[in-house]
């Protein structure tokens, strides 16, 4: 029986046009999602590859990667796969410049920065994104991939995605909710096993003689398995047997099938075969080669390449070879002996790089290690110094599998989930909990466990565990014993801030060993922590003062860092320092992104929105509020979600879109049942009480915020005091509550002198206090002296237009006509250009344009955007979205409105008498 030639495919077709049918689609601005779901050897690599040849794919530029159990521990490993398709020069100015992502950035920002890729690519035509093996892809480039399918609205991009499992299994079987939840276009391709006739016309293809009886033998035996079938019929072609069912030697098991293959080519190539086993994954051939011991690989590789066993990427300058099917090389690693396994570990480990071979080093240990358990300790000690946790995290593991006394087994490992704890990789922890539960008691130990409990929300249960590991640890000088100590006081301090507690989180910090040490990596986050924990207790200037006494006692550096940078920012927010807050949280979240650390990003983008409300930048208050939905969403920081909500009410409220204001304000409301920190509670205050102002709803607004100034004011309510304040000295002195009204505003007085954004509120309260004791002229005063001063940054908008408003009522009482009208007409433009319905008084005043109030949500945002003079790219990275989403959507906004340049669109935006508004419709974000 002789093979016959040629690459032959059989069968799949209605796979293919299902394939077809998504990438027209795609072409067309209509991004899809495709599963292609099949058992071992049921053909996903080839279909697509067959797929790929054909004319439908050609228009696409393919990123391909392939994930391999072996690189699970490597985080990002399938995104840089992808990344080395991309050209260089459309990587220049990110993080992801090298090719190569840090160890530490976060899913989202890794994704945020490949949809700006693929909008660059875009631009030269559709693209494919091919991932095969998906199963084994590391969760954090999954979770990167996630993030980057649900925000493609409008781009020209397939993404096509194998994943083994069986047909029987259903959707449910062939999905990853980490990359599949929220995409709006899924298909799910499943691939069973050939039929009579496909498995005929495969074998008429090899063999020279085919009957019935030996397909139908082919088929009960494998179920239609391609690669199976395709072994069985190299199997018959070497033997010349022409099976009948009767025939009871014809029952050949997988692996005997490939130790037949094995046994019958040149002994070069089965060594060959069998340490590309042993190295599971792409080798250079030369580095198999001398594993394997063979002296002529390029010869050794011709039996391998005809039996189907291997791949060579001849066009790659390393020539890389790999077994060509997972089932193949767990069956050849099955057929090797114990001696021969170890042999070809302790070679591998001898040729490949130090940090490669550690996994070789273990496999071919025999038994428990002392030595190499110290070696494996010593790597991981040098990984973690560059701050590569993940890994050190991994070879602590190693080390803890061959230490030589269960003690060192037990340290080592809890070694490995303190520092996964510390950065937040809870996932990998979760499995080792059970081995670390089993494990001595000891301080480490419940420094574990009650991290792991403070990160699900189990406060009450974490507490004590915490307790126990800082009292035991507390004083030691021995390296390990300090470091547990300022993680257990680390972790504690911020679980009191979680309760809200300041004064007991002030305790917990002041208790890190190294909070006096300006260099050490624990102290950024505790002395950080620290100044917030004070500002719970003495308010928000306090916290600054401890803040910029620490960061002024190391070297300039510190003050660049992102983490105390970012809570600086959040302390001048909440001291009522509007502007500088807005600068230093803008200036960490650029950080973050051009670094891809995260710092709090979604704390940040939610005080962000607080403080751009307050000023009346409603459009960007919008935004921000989106974005730290957006995270949220990733799942890294759910507890972000009641606040990111109440922000995003706080819009909705202002321009009179109560449904949509209440809706957010619920969910807020609901999130805050699950875990959310106490200071959460004070964001969804300040969406209530915007909501019930804007509604003129002054006995809602008292109830609201009045459980608020209940003695003693500490804590969260405290911090925040800046923010809500005013609201509640309005609601008094709107009830006839006089002599609390005059207590409140000589409080929002004196927090005035050193809280610039409440200088107008302040100025605007004490003419309406006047004015409900009938002295109206001492009121005027205080307006004109208002509308006269020197316009300040921190001034708000709405509080400049209410007092501007209050001014020209009373003129015109005193018969001042036409000044009065000047003054209400200034109030009345301003509050029109923010759409603050709710706060002008004829509704005929809102000089809205129909035209602008036909955008979608997307568009307004964008055209908002586009109207502040960002570039598309520029738009994009700010609403993490494709550069070619935002050309999709200006090309929509350009046809509504007959224009055809941006500058067009700034004057439809940004001229009179035409108010822009950004989303306020469409629901709540998820």
């Amino acid at each position: 029986m002789i093979s016959k030639p040629g690459v032959f495919f059989v069968g799949r077709q209605s796979e293919l046009d299902e394939l077809n049918r998504c990438a027209l689609q795609a072409q067309q601005g209509r991004p899809w999602l495709v599963w292609v779901r099949g058992v071992s050897g049921a053909g996903k690599t080839t279909l697509l590859r067959h797929w790929l040849r054909n004319d439908e794919a050609q228009v696409f530029r393919v990123l391909t990667a392939r994930c391999a159990s072996s690189e699970q521990e490597f985080p990002y490993g399938l995104v840089e796969q992808l990344l080395r398709k991309v050209p260089s020069s459309l990587l220049q100015g990110s993080f992801l410049e090298h090719g190569t992502v840090p160890e530490n950035a976060a899913p989202f920002r890794v994704g945020a920065q490949l949809l700006e890729v693929l909008g660059l690519l875009q631009s030269q035509g559709p693209v494919a994104i091919v991932a095969d093996d998906i199963q084994w892809a590391d969760r954090n480039s999954k979770e990167a991939l996630g993030f980057v399918l649900r925000r493609l609205e409008a781009d020209t991009v397939i993404t096509i995605l194998l994943i083994r499992g069986a047909s029987e299994e259903g959707i449910e079987g062939s999905r990853d909710p980490l990359i599949e939840e929220g995409v709006d276009r899924v298909c799910h391709v499943p691939l069973s096993g050939f039929s009579i006739e496909e498995v005929s016309r495969l074998a008429e293809h090899s063999l020279d003689q085919v009957d019935p009886h030996t397909v139908e033998n082919l088929v009960n035996l494998t179920r239609g398995n391609p690669l199976y079938v395709q072994m069985l019929i190299r199997e018959l072609e070497r033997t010349s047997v022409v099976s009948r069912p009767e025939n009871a030697e014809f029952s050949p098991s997988l692996a005997s099938v490939i130790s037949h293959q094995l046994a019958n080519i040149p002994l070069a190539s089965r060594r060959l075969a069998e340490a590309l086993a042993v190295l599971n994954g792409r080798i250079p051939i030369l580095k198999a080669a001398a594993v394997a011991g063979v002296s002529e690989p390029s010869i050794a590789m011709g039996p391998l390449l005809a039996e189907g066993l291997v791949e060579w990427i001849r066009g790659d300058p390393a020539a890389p070879v790999a077994i060509r099917h997972e089932l193949q090389k767990s069956a050849i690693y099955a057929c090797l002996s114990p001696v021969r396994r170890k042999e070809l570990h302790v070679k591998a480990a001898a040729v490949l790089p130090r940090d490669a071979s550690w996994e070789h080093r273990v496999a071919a240990a025999d038994s428990v290690n002392g030595a190499l358990s110290h070696e494996l300790e010593e790597a991981a000690n040098e990984q973690l110094r560059l701050g590569n946790v993940n890994r050190a995290a991994t070879l602590w593991l190693w080390a803890a599998d061959v230490a030589s006394t269960c003690t060192e087994h037990e340290r080592l490992l809890q070694l490995a989930a303190a520092h996964l704890l510390w950065i937040d990789e809870f996932s990998r922890v979760k499995p080792l909990l059970v081995d670390i539960q089993a494990c001595t008691p000891s301080p480490m130990r419940d420094l574990i466990l009650g991290a792991y409990a403070e990160s699900r929300g189990h406060l009450n249960e974490a507490a004590p565990l915490l307790t126990n590991a800082l009292d035991a640890e507390d004083g030691s000088t021995a390296p390990e014993r300090v470091k547990i100590a300022g993680m257990a006081a680390s972790w504690l301090g911020l679980l009191e801030l979680l309760r809200g507690n300041g004064p007991a989180a002030v305790k917990a910090f002041e208790r890190v060993p190294s909070i006096n040490d300006v260099n050490s990596a624990i102290t950024y986050r505790a002395k950080s922590h620290l100044a917030f924990a004070h500002a719970f207790i003495h308010g928000p200037r306090a916290g600054l003062n401890s803040l910029t006494e620490f960061l002024e006692s190391g070297d300039d550096a510190h003050h660049f860092l992102p983490f105390p940078l970012m809570f600086r920012g959040l302390l001048h927010s909440f001291a009522g320092e509007l502007n500088a807050g807005i600068r230093d949280v803008s200036q960490a979240l650029g950080m973050s992104r051009l670094s891809g650390r995260p710092t709090m990003d979604e704390f940040g983008f939610v005080c962000l929105s607080s403080a751009q409300f307050l000023l009346g930048k409603w459009d960007e208050s919008s935004v921000s509020a989106r974005n730290a939905l957006i995270i949220s969403s990733t799942r890294e920081k759910p507890w972000a979600a009641a606040m990111g909500h109440a922000a995003l009410s706080l819009t909705f409220s202002g321009r009179g879109d109560f449904a949509q204001a209440q809706e957010h304000l619920d969910i807020a409301q609901a999130e805050l049942s699950n875990f959310a920190p106490s200071w959460a509670v004070p964001f969804t205050c300040l969406g209530n009480a915007v909501l019930a102002h804007a509604q003129s709803d002054t006995i809602r607004l008292l109830s609201i915020l009045e459980p608020l100034t209940h003695p003693p004011l500490s804590g969260p309510a405290s911090h925040f005091q800046a923010w809500w304040r005013a609201l509640y000295t309005e609601a008094l002195i709107e009830n006839g509550r006089s002599s609390e009204a005059e207590t409140e505003l000589r409080n929002v007085q004196e927090l005035a002198r050193t809280a610039p954004y409440l200088r107008l509120p302040a100025i605007w309260l004490h003419g309406k206090y006047l004015e409900s004791r009938g002295d109206k002229y001492g009121a005027m005063k205080i307006y004109q002296s208002a509308v006269t001063r020197a316009r300040d940054p921190d001034d708000s908008l709405v509080y400049m237009s209410l007092i501007q408003r209050s001014l020209g009522g009373f003129l015109k009482s005193i018969g001042r006509v036409s000044d009065g009208l000047m003054w209400i007409g200034r109030a009345e433009g301003t509050l029109s250009t923010l759409g603050a319905r709710p706060y002008i008084a004829s509704a005929s005043q809102m000089h809205e344009s129909n035209l602008l109030a036909d955008l979608t949500p997307r568009e307004r945002d964008i055209a908002h955007l586009v109207g502040r003079g960002m570039t598309n790219r520029e738009v994009g990275a700010e609403l993490f979205v494709s550069a070619k989403t935002v050309e999709y959507h200006l090309g929509h906004i350009f046809a509504k409105h007959n224009i055809t340049s941006r500058r067009q669109l700034r004057d439809l935006i940004l001229g009179p008498p035409h108010v822009f508004r950004s989303s306020t419709s469409g629901g709540p974000v998820s």
